[in-house]
């Protein structure tokens, strides 16, 4: 999937100045050859980052710090998995980061979407997809956090509410999802990254890690969500960057939601009317969990079910830090380390 990622960024309009890729693997070896093989990044430069955590937030910071030795100017970050639908697909997420009427500092856009092939182990996922799809129960209507929000905007529970589509190929939203999100270098600074984020992706309880770093870059300018079939993911495996386990799912699901709530208002902290509504949000979830689960009975929905409680009640009760969470990993440490074995796969500096 990398391979054809990266031949498809070769056709395109737009070209990269410069790839790098994090490497969240790197005891496979297997990606070096593969950048090494593709002929046309022998014109650009091309980087290699083995990363000492298999952690997609720290992963993103990595690529960040890469890109800010070299003073690029727009950083994009793209899935390995993805495909490139049209020429113009990268052209359409980062020129307009270089408006001149408006300051836009992210842009993300809709991904066309295969049915991933589930197992017995992570049916919660085909759920939740088939749940995306249809009309809203009464109770989330009733104890959900997103009632009145506007389109495009982020409820005080971590709910992106979605974007409305109008005859422009672009709508404002006020977070970007994790698979495309272009940024300017100048908004994307190293406070919108979080140790605290890093800690709760090692120990595999994160959803919205793209949520929380897209929503701090939003407090420095607008960001936009482009419409139209330019990017497609084909679901050839399941996501490894959270647990597809259904009760491990529905643990993560909540207690991350403490996490978005807690950076709701960042830089300041939350108002008590942010916890208020994280806690209707838990509370109408856990009751609509269990409905689901006894009014069509598998075991994937009472594990998610009992999972979700158990996230509900640690996120009510404990804030999400890495002080507490990955005591033992000095973060910036690591990526100083991570950052010193990067390699330069091309003859371009």
């Amino acid at each position: 999937m990398l391979r054809l990622l990266i031949q498809d960024l070769g056709n395109q309009s737009m070209r990269p100045e410069t790839l790098v890729v994090v490497d969240g693997d790197p005891g496979n070896r297997s990606v070096p050859l593969v950048i090494e093989d593709i002929s046309w990044l022998r014109d650009i430069r091309a980087i290699y980052v083995p990363a000492n955590h298999a952690n997609l937030s720290y992963q993103r910071y990595l690529g960040w710090k890469a890109a800010k030795n070299l003073n690029s100017e727009i950083l994009l970050y793209l899935d390995d998995d993805l495909r490139l639908m049209r020429c113009d697909a990268v052209e359409m997420v980062v020129c307009p980061l270089e408006n001149d009427q408006e300051l836009i500092v992210g842009c993300t856009a809709e991904i066309r979407e295969a049915p991933a092939k589930l197992d017995s182990e992570s049916q919660m996922l085909g759920d939740r997809q088939q749940a995306a799809h249809r009309a809203k129960p009464f109770i989330v209507s009733l104890l959900g956090a997103g009632k009145g929000l506007p389109p495009g905007s982020l409820s005080p529970a971590g709910s992106r509410i979605a974007s409305a589509r109008t005859a422009n190929p672009y709508s404002k939203v006020d977070w970007l999802h994790g698979r495309v999100m272009s940024y300017r270098m100048d908004a994307l600074r190293a406070d919108c990254f979080s140790h605290d984020l890093f800690a709760l992706d090692e120990v595999k309880s994160c959803l919205g890690e793209d949520t929380v770093l897209s929503h701090r870059v939003r407090s420095r300018g607008a960001m936009l969500y482009l419409w139209g079939d330019h990017f497609f993911h084909p679901s050839t495996a399941l996501p490894n960057a959270y647990p597809t386990a259904a009760l491990k799912l529905g643990f993560t699901t909540a207690f991350s939601r403490r996490f978005v709530n807690d950076n709701y208002r960042w830089p300041v902290a939350p108002k008590l009317a942010d916890r208020l509504a994280l806690w209707k949000s838990y509370a109408g979830n856990v009751l609509l969990n269990a409905f689901r689960a006894l009014r069509s009975p598998r075991s994937h929905r009472f594990a998610f079910a009992w999972g979700y409680f158990l996230g509900a009640i640690k996120g009510v009760c404990q804030p999400p830090s890495y002080q507490r969470l990955t005591p033992h990993i000095d973060w910036q440490k690591d990526a100083a380390a991570a950052l010193s074995q990067r390699v330069n796969l091309t003859q371009k500096s």
